[in-house]
């Protein structure tokens, strides 16, 4: 059976053949993930670009990174791959720009940055759909991934307790985070009229008293899981859980709509038509329902616009929302529809009807 990476090659010659080129420079985080079987390239948390690129061709990889980051490359990132290190220097860009200069020679080669000043043509939008249909091995990665970034969740979930600040809950997930070796991405949190308020609820100094919400997209190994959580502290739920009830039939239409053949389009209809079942027909307007996900938060925000295929094993994260509530996992296209991967046996769930189709979404956690 052809590896992770055997399969990426194949895909990556298909493309250089009908996009007329010899190769790609790919530096961004989520293509150099991609490519690698999962390898980090990142210093700075606040940009998409990493430190180091990979020149890929059909036949061969070469990794471009400068004498600082060359070492780690080497020894840690890309062990055990057959790509070789080119070191430039960081501090004379006049020889690094000859150096790839050089490597480069004649071929026709696009890009997703232009860290060495060539001038090379950008990397035609259609490369991204090479990283939508996931082998096994990144689906088996991803479920790992998606295990430890729920428990990271769930866990700061647990430790809430009245008098939480927001800025404190999301350092407490940053932790849990990182001692699952998972990156951060998204961290939302919001409490009580800040969940009913604001969809993007960043944290801030507000303490919690009834409610939280947090919000959470990590990566693992280049793959990033997304969900959302819900916590209640006693009092009356009545109105809160008729909205959450809500938000949850419309996550498990779309859930059980996500397969291989799918239109995206269909799908985000499909919602829309559950929201006003529920008795929220304009509610889907204020936030968007989520889309295709995978190397980033998200490959794009589906809308009943968009003229896309879902692909076989490709990931998603739907995200419909109701004032005050939000239904949210990460999931893996199948025949049979949406295989939840940010799931745990311990949280509490609901079943909302989506047809003939059985799909279990998180239930708001009550907490004494």
């Amino acid at each position: 059976m052809p590896s992770e990476l055997d399969i990426k090659s194949d895909r990556l010659a298909e493309f250089l053949d009908r996009s007329r080129l010899d190769g790609v420079l790919l530096q961004q985080r989520r293509n150099f993930a991609w490519i690698t079987g999962g390898a980090d390239n990142h210093v700075a948390e606040d940009t998409r670009l990493g430190c180091a690129a990979i020149l890929a061709t059909a036949g061969a990889q070469v990794c471009l990174a400068t004498t600082i980051d060359a070492p780690r490359m080497e020894l840690e990132e890309l062990a055990g791959h057959d790509i070789e290190i080119v070191v430039v220097p960081w501090w004379d860009p006049e020889r690094a720009h000859r150096i790839v200069t050089d490597l480069i020679g004649s071929a026709a080669v696009a890009c997703d940055a232009d860290p060495f000043g060539l001038g090379l043509p950008p990397l035609p939008e259609e490369f991204a759909e090479l990283r939508w249909s996931l082998t096994d091995e990144e689906v088996e990665r991803y479920r790992e991934g998606a295990r430890r970034v729920t428990c990271a969740v769930e866990e700061t979930c647990l430790s809430l307790a009245p008098g939480s600040r927001e800025h404190e809950i999301a350092g407490l997930l940053a932790d849990n985070l990182r001692r699952a070796e998972c990156l951060p991405a998204v961290t939302l949190v919001a409490a009580d009229d800040r969940i009913d308020r604001f969809r993007h609820p960043i944290p801030t100094a507000k303490r919690v008293e009834r409610a939280a919400m947090i919000v959470c997209s990590a990566t693992y190994r280049g793959l990033t899981a997304s969900l959302t959580r819900l916590v209640a502290f006693g009092g009356s739920l009545d109105n809160l859980r008729w909205r959450h009830e809500a938000a949850c039939a419309v996550d498990a239409v779309a859930i059980a709509s996500t397969r291989p053949g799918a239109d995206m389009a269909d799908i985000v209809r499909a919602m829309q038509a559950a929201y006003a079942e529920r008795g929220f027909p304009n509610e889907w307007q204020l936030h968007h329902q989520g889309g295709p996900t995978g190397y980033t938060t998200r490959e794009l925000v589906a809308t009943s616009a968009t003229a896309l295929i879902v692909r076989p094993r490709q990931a998603f994260a739907w995200n419909p929302s109701v004032a005050g509530t939000r239904s949210e996992d990460t999931i893996i296209a199948t025949d049979a529809g949406g295989e939840v991967l940010t799931v745990s046996e311990s949280w509490p769930v609901i079943v909302p009807p989506a047809g003939d189709h059985v799909v279990p979404r998180p239930d708001i956690l009550v907490r004494s």
